[in-house]
C-alpha cells in the first residue's frame, strides 16, 4: 500500500514538474529532457540518502570481501535509480506523439 502510495506521489509530482518544462514535444524527445531533469525530487533523495548509508559503510569496512559487496550493493541502488528514473519519464511522456 505505501509503495503504491508513494509510486503514485512520485508519478504527479513528476508529472507536474514535466508538463511545466515541457511544451508538446516527440515521445523520444519528451523522455531525453525528462532523463535529464530532476523530475522525480522524492526519488533523487532517497536515492541519495541510500548512497550515503552505503559510501559511509564502505568507508568504515576493513575486510576486500565485503568492500566487494558492498560496491555490488552500490552498483544495484545505481541500476535501480536509474530504472525508476526511466520509467517515471516513460509514465510522463506516453502519451506524447512518436513524430
Amino acid at each position: 500500500m505505501k509503495k503504491t502510495v508513494l509510486i503514485l506521489f512520485l508519478l504527479i509530482s513528476a508529472e507536474h514538474a514535466a508538463q511545466a518544462q515541457m511544451k508538446s514535444t516527440t515521445r523520444a524527445e519528451c523522455t531525453r529532457r525528462c532523463m535529464a531533469s530532476d523530475s522525480a525530487p522524492l526519488a533523487i533523495s532517497r536515492h541519495e540518502d541510500k548512497m550515503k548509508s552505503i559510501n559511509s559503510k564502505k568507508r568504515l569496512e576493513k575486510d576486500p570481501g565485503k568492500i566487494k559487496e558492498i560496491e555490488q550493493e552500490e552498483s544495484n541502488e545505481l541500476d535501480r535509480f536509474e530504472i525508476e528514473h526511466e520509467n517515471i519519464c516513460k509514465q510522463i511522456c506516453g502519451n506524447n506523439p512518436e513524430k
